[in-house]
């Protein structure tokens, strides 16, 4: 059995012998395996360029995928930024679109300006005016808002730029996003115009919260006095500022940018000092 079965594979060899080297290469059994086997070569040809085809087409897609979903972050960022900002209920006002803008941005961007012109809101991210598609030189853009009750204030630590953010080393910027930094830096401007503030008040006429923090203001002061400085308990009790690991990151990267300096003393919590711009 064994001897049969392998003169039937030696046949077989030589069968394929022949039709590789050609022998016998017009006999019609040979021609028809040659024809049969350069038909299955071109049918897997087909499939595979079908599959190239196929992932190429993927791959224009991921790309798009990865655009529409950063739109849509833009978007979420936006909204946030209304809900936050823009009153409850707003006058209508019949404002003609300009410049490619929707009647409904054109109205936003009208009264968002009059809104900031008055101290009432903060500025907006950047990046927002690719996602409405809307001219800069039609954007008011002042890097730090003052209310009026801070028009004398001391303090206004600059917001951070898209083109700053993008110098900065991704291994240090990770997934930190520009609203996130700038919201840092707002609390930074809070707390330290609210310590100075206190500071520049009679004790007699500071609420038992602020004498407390006045007093231990100037124990740090004699210990060693910095000027335009706040530690972490400051922006957590005047800003509300969660101090987790997220806000060290975004304090990295304010050093690295020279916004901040940070010094550390024994037994004392660090100090962050205001660098001047």
């Amino acid at each position: 059995m064994e001897f049969l079965d392998l003169a039937e594979e030696l046949n077989d060899l030589k069968q394929y012998f022949q039709i590789i080297t050609g022998v016998d290469g017009n006999d019609p059994f040979f021609k028809a395996q040659k024809k049969d086997i350069l038909s299955q070569i071109i049918d897997i040809k087909n499939v595979m360029n079908e599959d190239m085809a196929l992932i190429d087409k993927m791959k224009n897609q991921i790309d798009k995928d990865r655009i529409l979903l950063e739109k849509l972050k833009n978007a979420e960022e936006f909204l946030h930024y209304l809900e936050n900002n823009i009153p409850e209920s707003t006058e209508h006002v019949n404002t003609p679109s300009f410049n490619g803008q929707s009647k409904e941005e054109t109205l936003f961007y009208n009264l968002l300006n009059k809104k900031r012109a008055q101290g009432e809101v903060s500025p907006y991210p950047s990046n927002w005016s690719t996602f409405l598609a809307t001219p800069k030189e039609n954007i008011q853009n002042t890097p730090c808002i003052k209310s009026r009750k801070e028009i004398t204030s001391r303090f206004c630590i600059p917001h951070v730029t898209s083109s700053e953010l993008i110098k900065v080393p991704s291994y240090m910027r990770g997934r930190i996003q520009l609203t996130a930094i700038n919201s840092c830096i707002d609390s930074f401007n809070t707390t330290l115009n609210k310590k100075y503030d206190i500071m520049k008040q009679k004790k007699s006429a500071l609420k038992p919260k602020d004498l407390e923090m006045f007093l231990s203001w100037k124990e740090q002061n004699n210990i060693r006095n910095d000027d335009n400085y706040c530690t972490p308990d400051d922006l957590i009790n005047i800003a509300g500022f969660k101090m987790d690991k997220a806000a060290y990151n975004i304090i990295t990267i304010l050093r690295h940018l020279k916004r901040l300096q940070e010094v550390k003393l024994k037994g004392m919590k660090s100090r962050y000092i205001v660098i001047d711009s």
